[in-house]
């Protein structure tokens, strides 16, 4: 078990066509590589 690494918190509070994802689901991502944009 345990938690994932990466937890986009601050997206649960926008609207759901707010929020544009970067990254397939599942995919390996690097340090600092962006994972969605918002706005």
């Amino acid at each position: 078990g345990g938690r994932s690494a990466v937890c986009p918190v601050v997206a649960l509070e926008a609207a759901p066509d707010d929020v544009t994802p970067l990254a397939e689901v599942g995919a390996w991502a690097a340090h600092g590589e962006e994972l969605l944009t918002w706005g």
